[in-house]
């Protein structure tokens, strides 16, 4: 019976079970000598890191195979570092008297390189799709009706049947009884009522057992490779890659050919051409450290499978003995909402114990059972509610909860003091069905920052939250806070929300918002109250004389989608006026009035969704802007430049290509707020690549110099700009030849972009020399050569041996002529020819004053006269 060397399973910490993410879940690792290692993980399915209960990162040693603790090891600038193993076996040592760090992990840059080791190149990209596979987020109505989730089951090689109940299985994706938790009922509530998502398990099970597709290859093909414990494993990115899709290929073929999907079953709901969405459950559970087997969600690539003409590409995998953690509703719901278009919420690579909502959102901690995601999430990427009702008047508002199922006034949004914020306001209700894994009950208080998408990528410097929640103790972008308490209500002595209180209104970048005042929350019943008091920045008195704008906003196309927002802003950021509309489906005008001087203009969607058009009327009547339908995305629209008179700027576009013999247009002189055309047009053997703007530096990586991909581009002009265009000539393959490759050697056959100049250079060997090049019915002599590139081409050198006198010493010439050896001037001298294995060929003393020695064959001979050093003579036999 193998010892424990470690042993916490009776003091686990708490955690919340994450579907990509996840804290403190206990897990354990054998050592080479037979032991078992009981410690925890902490990770998502890009980068998971092994920890023992005093939080003491844990590394195998690739070389051993034993997991010791790990330390870091500095790049030699100290910009980087890495963790490494050290000879300190976990379990055994103690890490805190060796003098070790806790809570080591790979650097940012590391675990970006990890996530981008995820990232589908471009060229494999779906269309409505990203780089994750996710969709994009769904509009309103996009994500109703009936989605048909389709389920096969996997096992390796060396694996037994599955032995967990197919009925199990089952009721956790379809049990639709009113309190059940499963997918379907979780999105049937989480959608008010909108969204179906029945699944359909495949190969079909036979009464209550799971029936498995059962791979040529063992699990140990599918772990990493280590020359101590699995040297059947792979080796990198590209393997993990290439044998993960191949098992899945060969799932969905064998299903195809063995248990196939009726062509009744509507698995393209939307009619894209690709499978709505399908998920692996492979038995067995999970690795760590990137692995493969670590439930997650992909793409299908590289490669075209189909299911009934439909093409396999999204899709999630899944390990059916990793625990209740994992393999849990909960988890099905995140990667669900996933494949509807939402992104995750917490951080993937920097300020990862920094949570942006915890476990107040589906896609950041979920719960057991999975909660409610936010209002804005289903608003913004579930696509269930059209609008969420703007605050701009104070008084008292009360909120019903987000579980209601009737949808009604849940949610109230309240424009923060920076135009691209906004505070969402909504009634979190923990005795609800789905609910009973929030820390409390009562109002919540979030910030939604428009640029962004999702809290992924945040940094802490450009890239912030898109969603965060205010709690205690939470007072700037690298402070966590307690979001257990997150929830104001009379009953928890939360009762207010201002810049006098913990937490206060705060923008992203640590900036204290004075706009915003809510107090006098109330009680936690069935509904929820609180005050909402504005503090709205007011228009500066203008330094100059002041003039009028006026200002349309409208939906022209009678759709009803969110409301919009316009600022204007003076050159020095001070707020001119606002305009906001909460309802597109009227026609709203307005005449401002601002200061003369140039006006910066900005567009701000209504937390998200198609917004409303607009037109701008300077003071003369004249239309600076006029737009039909402005875009969901936040606008910078430039600059009214002096709109009570004055003149207006004028700024230098300069258009340049980096190959000069393509073409670009639309460089010259503008009037500062209007729109360039530019464009760029490739001759023959050249192609676009993407516009670059500034100067192009040859040499320089051409991936991180693409701004636009558009060949064609709109620019406002609002200072003096270069674009440079960016093109990759044709490449073409020079490869290279000899005639016989004991006679010498070339280089120069490589690949070469269109107009290379490739240098051929051909190198003989000893005894040898080089003659020509052939190039099909052309030949050169030059050595090196120099060729332009224009298209592939293969290229011959051709060697001979060298010919003539091959020797002369002491008035002794040798040398070869056709098979003979020649000896001239060596008259009474003894003489003897070997051939280059040492065998004899001639023995004698040379009679006459020139002598000729038949040799059997060509080839290299030594000749020794006597007196004189041997000498080597080639035959050619010509």
């Amino acid at each position: 019976m193998k010892r424990t060397v470690l042993f916490f399973l009776s003091i686990l910490l708490s955690f919340a079970a994450n579907a990509a993410f996840v804290t403190n879940m206990p897990t354990a690792r054998l050592q080479p000598n037979g032991d078992t290692l009981h410690c925890f993980v902490t990770g998502d399915e890009f980068y998971q890191r092994l920890h023992d209960s005093n939080n003491y990162t844990i590394v195998q040693d690739r070389n051993t195979g034993w997991y010791v603790y790990a330390s870091i090891e500095w790049s030699e600038d100290h910009s980087d570092w890495r963790l490494v193993p050290t000879t300190h076996i976990a379990g055994i040592a103690n890490p805190a008297t060796a003098g070790l760090t806790p809570g080591l992990s790979e650097s940012p840059a590391t675990i970006d390189a990890r996530h981008k080791s995820w990232d589908i190149p471009t060229r494999y990209i779906a269309p409505g799709f990203n780089q994750h596979g996710t969709k994009n987020a769904a509009k309103v109505g996009e994500n109703n009706g009936k989605l048909n989730n389709v389920v096969i089951f996997i096992r390796f090689a060396d694996d037994s049947a599955i032995t967990t109940p197919y009925s199990t299985i089952h009721d956790m994706f379809n049990d639709s009884s009113y309190n059940a938790v499963s997918m379907h009922n979780y999105f049937w509530h989480a959608s008010y009522q909108k969204l179906r998502i029945p699944t359909y398990f495949y190969p079909q099970p036979i009464e209550d057992s799971v029936i498995s597709y059962q791979d040529i290859y063992p699990r140990s093909y599918y772990i990493p490779y280590n020359s101590a414990t699995n040297t059947n494993g792979y080796a990198d990115d590209y393997e993990r890659r290439s044998r993960e899709f191949g098992l899945l290929e060969r799932a969905v073929n064998y299903i195809n050919q063995n248990s196939p999907i009726p062509t009744s079953l509507n698995i393209d709901r939307d009619n894209d051409g690709y499978v709505d969405n399908i998920c692996f459950i492979v038995k067995g559970t999970y690795t760590s450290w990137n692995d493969l087997l670590w439930p997650h969600k992909w793409a299908l690539y590289d490669r075209e499978v189909y299911i009934n003409g439909k093409r396999v590409y999204t899709f999630n995998l899944q390990l059916e003995g990793s625990g209740s953690h994992y393999f849990s509703t909960s988890t099905f719901c995140h990667e669900m909402f996933h494949t509807l278009g939402a992104p995750d919420l917490y951080h993937y690579n920097n300020y990862t114990n920094i949570t942006g909502v915890g476990t107040w959102d589906l896609m950041c901690s979920n719960t057991q059972p999975p909660q409610h995601m936010s209002i804005f999430m289903k608003m913004r990427y579930g696509g269930w509610i059209d609008s969420v009702p703007e605050l701009t008047e104070a008084g008292t508002y009360s909120l019903h909860s987000v579980g209601d199922s009737m949808n009604q006034n849940n949610c109230y949004r309240i424009q923060a003091g920076s135009p691209d914020q906004w505070y969402f306001l909504e009634y979190r209700d923990n005795t609800e069905l789905f609910e009973t894994g929030l820390p409390g009950k009562g109002l919540i208080i979030y910030r939604i920052d428009t640029r962004f998408n999702g809290n992924s990528n945040f940094n802490a410097l450009d890239i912030f939250d898109e969603v965060y929640l205010f709690r205690p103790n939470a007072l700037n972008d690298t402070s966590n806070g307690n979001y257990a308490q997150a929830y104001f209500s009379l009953e928890s002595g939360r009762t207010q929300f201002n810049t006098s209180t913990n937490p206060y209104p705060w923008l992203n970048g640590n900036v204290i918002d004075t706009t915003l005042s809510i107090t006098d929350v109330g009680s936690a019943g069935e509904t929820i109250s609180f005050t909402y008091t504005p503090h709205r920045p007011t228009t500066p008195p203008c330094d100059t004389n002041s003039c009028t704008i006026s200002v349309e906003m409208r939906d022209s196309y009678g759709d009803t989608w969110h409301g919009a927002y316009l600022s204007f802003t003076d050159a020095n950021g001070n707020t001119l006026a606002n305009m906001s509309i909460g309802d597109c489906k009227t026609l709203e005008q307005r005449t401002l009035t601002v200061c003369n001087g140039p006006i910066h203009v900005q567009w701000h969607p209504g937390a998200y969704g198609w917004t409303c058009g607009y037109t701008i009327r300077l003071g003369d009547g004249s239309v600076w802007r006029n737009v039909g339908s402005a875009s969901e995305d936040y606008q910078d629209l430039g600059y009214i430049f002096y709109p009570c008179g004055g003149t207006v700027p004028q700024y230098t576009v300069t258009v340049e290509s980096n190959y000069p013999s393509n073409h670009v247009s639309g460089g010259g002189t503008y009037n500062a707020g209007t729109s360039a055309n530019i464009s760029a047009e490739a001759v023959t053997h050249y192609n676009f690549l993407g516009w670059h703007d500034g100067p192009y530096n040859p040499g320089d990586d051409l991936t991180l110099l693409i701004d636009n991909f558009d060949r064609n581009r709109t620019v406002t002009v609002l200072s003096d700009t270069l674009f440079t265009a960016v093109f990759i000539p044709d490449m073409h393959e020079i490869t290279l030849f000899v005639n016989d490759a004991s006679m010498g050697t070339v280089q120069g056959g490589r690949t070469y972009f269109y107009g290379d100049t490739a240098i051929l250079t051909a190198y003989p060997n000893a005894g040898y020399k080089f003659v020509r090049w052939v190039c099909g019915t052309n030949q050169y002599t030059d050595n090196p050569l120099k060729i332009v590139v224009r298209k592939s081409e293969y290229y011959t050198a051709f060697f001979e041996p060298e010919v003539g006198i091959q020797s002369c010493e002491n008035g002794v010439a040798t040398y070869s002529k056709g098979k003979e050896i020649i000896v001239d001037g060596a008259i009474g001298h003894s003489i003897e020819i070997f051939d280059v294995l040492g065998r004899p060929v001639f023995s004698g003393t040379q009679e006459n004053t020139c002598c000729s020695y038949t040799v059997p064959s060509t080839g290299i001979y030594m000749v020794h006269i006597e007196g004189l050093p041997v000498k080597k003579i080639v035959v050619i036999g010509k």
